[in-house]
């Protein structure tokens, strides 16, 4: 399934890890994802972002608290996507990713209800996704 694979150490609460597939990057989140963690994700985002058309999924059912930083960083990181050709979708967010994101008013993520939904390319590029 991946060419690439690297889970990172639980910290302060957060386990990531990141799986190559199919030209996505794909990104599991499960515990807090606030300012104390947020350079954990941030690497891997970087990762992400370094491809030539960066197509992440970040998915983050498993989020237990969220906040306006990592929100912010999710914001400026789909941005970035954007801007190279790309996308940030997040998939299957919890409560408290979805509150996260709506307090930035983030038009640079779009949502989707599982990862398989984020995984399925739109014709014509990004479309956004379901909030």
């Amino acid at each position: 399934m991946t060419n690439e694979q690297l889970r990172s150490p639980v910290v302060s609460g957060l386990q990531v890890h990141r799986v190559r597939h199919r030209g996505f990057v794909l990104i599991y989140l499960a515990g807090r994802f606030v300012a104390l963690t947020a350079l954990t994700v941030e690497e891997h985002l970087a990762r992400g972002l370094s491809g030539r058309l960066p197509r992440i999924v970040l998915e983050a059912q498993r989020v237990t608290e969220m906040d306006v930083t990592a929100a912010t960083m999710l914001h400026v990181a789909g941005q970035v996507a954007r801007d190279r050709g790309g996308f940030l979708r997040v998939a299957a967010p919890s409560a408290a990713v979805s509150a996260a994101l709506r307090s930035v008013s983030s038009t640079a993520v779009s949502v989707y209800r599982s990862a398989g939904d984020a995984l399925r390319l739109q014709a014509g590029g990004e479309t956004g996704g379901r909030r």
